[in-house]
């Protein structure tokens, strides 16, 4: 059976893109329709490829097994995942050699560097719809105190410390993500906090120690939590977990807040961005950036996308209204 020839403009691009960045490099190849590939998204995690079909490309990837892998061959990919939605709703894998799933490899985003891991149930160890992001959280950390919540393997503690943060506190429920943000603070030269607890009650005890007249000790706060929530009950439903931390963090009042909405679903049945300004309705300035930094000219994309099969993630950025008067927190004078 033939392979398509959407296939062979898949593979050709991303051939092509490859050949623009070093073989280490954590990089977007190809990202759906936003490069004229609906569904098709291309990540390079260094020496690890990840082929990710969220769409209808006429591929079966148990039938044509040998033929995708010698294409994917001849496109020059050594090590690789085929990752496909299939009928049930649920994923296809391929791999590029049975042994891959249990291989570790390092790459590098700028000078931030990435244990990679090739087992899909880890996510690999790192997001690229996240790069812009900690970009940010780079720009904005200089002698601040950060607190990475929902870490996973630490990408925003490693930015915010290369931006020259001076404290830098990772929660996360799994400690096995605690471990791995370890071994890239290892690979970074670099060390933080760990605390293995859920980013809900974490916060609670914050917002408890500052109503007892006690100081947090947090400038910027991170609020990234996967799509499909962390912990038990009501804490693995975002619309109910959702508002809840906006309101401890709005009221723990950080000079930054970095806000991640991965979840499509949820963002197409909840107004983000009304519930985003509930909680920090006085006293901040907002701003929602898509995922390669720029600024969300149009709300309409919080609750719909360019790419029919998958849409990346927004991100809300605050900031106390202060700041922009020219005022800065005292631990960054």
């Amino acid at each position: 059976m033939a392979l398509p020839s959407e296939l062979r403009s898949l593979l050709g691009l991303v051939e092509e893109r490859r050949a623009r960045h070093e073989r280490d490099e954590v990089v977007r190849l190809v990202a759906g329709a936003r490069d004229g590939h609906p569904g098709c998204w291309v990540d390079q995690l260094g020496e690890l490829c990840v082929l990710a079909l969220y769409g209808a490309l006429p591929v079966d990837p148990e039938r044509q097994r040998d033929e995708l892998a010698a294409a994917l061959r001849a496109s020059g990919l050594e090590h690789w995942i085929w990752k496909q939605r299939n009928a049930a709703g649920g994923y296809t894998y391929l791999f590029s050699a049975p042994a891959l799933r249990e291989q570790r490899f390092v790459a590098r985003e700028g000078e931030l560097r990435f244990e990679i891991r090739c087992d899909p149930k880890d996510d690999f160890g790192v997001f690229t719809d996240a790069a812009a992001a900690r970009t940010l959280v780079a720009s904005l950390a200089r002698g601040l105190r950060v607190l990475n919540l929902f870490s996973y393997t630490g990408g925003f503690a490693l930015a915010a410390l290369r931006g020259g943060a001076t404290q830098v506190t990772n929660v996360d429920a799994s400690k096995p993500m605690l471990t791995w943000s370890k071994r890239n603070a290892e690979w970074n030269g670099v060390d933080f906090a760990v605390v293995p607890d859920t980013a809900q009650r974490y916060l609670r005890r914050l917002v408890e120690r500052k109503a007892a007249g006690k100081d947090h000790p947090f400038d910027v706060i991170i609020l990234d939590p996967p799509a499909f929530g962390v912990g038990r009950g009501d804490e693995r439903i975002l619309r109910k977990a959702w508002p809840e931390m906006l309101r401890c963090v709005a009221a723990l009042e950080p000079a930054h807040v970095l806000l991640a909405f991965n979840d499509f679903a949820y963002r197409r049945c909840e107004p983000i961005d009304a519930l985003v300004e509930q909680h920090f309705a006085r006293g901040w300035k907002l701003r929602w950036l898509d995922d390669a930094g720029e600024p969300l000219r149009d709300r309409r994309l919080l609750a719909s996308s360019a790419d029919p099969n998958y849409a990346p993630p927004v991100f809300a950025h605050l900031a106390r209204a202060s700041l922009s008067e020219g005022k800065v927190p005292p631990t960054a004078q």
